[in-house]
């Protein structure tokens, strides 16, 4: 959510990413409640974070 939110108002300046420590996907009810603030999320994805940077 704060990636899609992010994105939609700092895009321009910053580059957005979500990482973490385990990889999985959106959860289906988020992509939903994104959608009715207009904030599109059905396309990103976690990016896993490497081991030598945790």
């Amino acid at each position: 959510m704060a990636e899609g939110y992010a994105k939609l108002y700092l895009d321009n300046k910053f580059n957005v990413y979500s990482a973490g420590i385990e990889k999985h996907g959106l959860n289906t009810y988020t992509i939903k409640v994104m959608e009715e603030d207009s904030v599109d999320i059905e396309n990103q994805y976690l990016k896993k974070l490497k081991n030598s940077a945790i």
